[in-house]
């Protein structure tokens, strides 16, 4: 595993290391992990999927496999299957920050910013950090928006 992760770092000869690791630990779940963070990092979201379909079936189901899918799909930007990947993950374990995250994304992105700030609410009862957003970026629209500016104060209020 360390050796996969020094490659992944430096992307080399990862495709390789990746074949040899899976003929001799074809059931090592941390291995599985190290090459989801190399499918993440170089954009590859059909193998990133290809993956977490196979641990789920592993490991019986895990509603935080559903919130790499929606976040793999955010970052293809497929809205329709991120929201729906997350909204699956929540109605298996309504506790999880993550999929809250990915569903405010996916609201701001559509500009649907009445909903995003609905969201972020739902998000910090469950903990998921929502402070910051204005240092994000492509977020300055949002964060400039009556919607935002009003739910800002109301947080003020508290």
């Amino acid at each position: 595993i360390a050796l996969l992760q020094c490659a992944v770092k430096t992307n080399q000869n990862v495709g390789e290391l990746i074949q040899r690791c899976n003929e001799l630990h074809p059931d090592d779940a941390a291995f599985d992990f190290v090459c989801l963070d190399y499918y993440f990092t170089n954009g590859d979201y059909e193998k990133a999927h290809q993956l977490i379909d196979e641990l789920d079936k592993r490991v019986g189901g895990d509603p935080y496999l559903g919130v790499l899918h929606a976040s793999a799909f955010l970052a293809e930007d497929n809205l329709a299957a991120a929201k729906d990947a997350a909204k699956h993950a929540l109605d298996a374990d309504p506790t999880l920050p993550v999929p809250y995250q990915v569903l405010v994304a996916v609201a701001l992105q559509s500009r649907e910013y009445d909903k995003g700030v609905a969201l972020l609410d739902k998000a910090r009862t469950h903990s998921a950090d929502v402070k910051g957003l204005e240092a994000l970026e492509n977020y300055e629209d949002f964060v400039a928006s009556p919607a935002y500016r009003n739910w800002e104060g109301s947080l003020k209020d508290q």
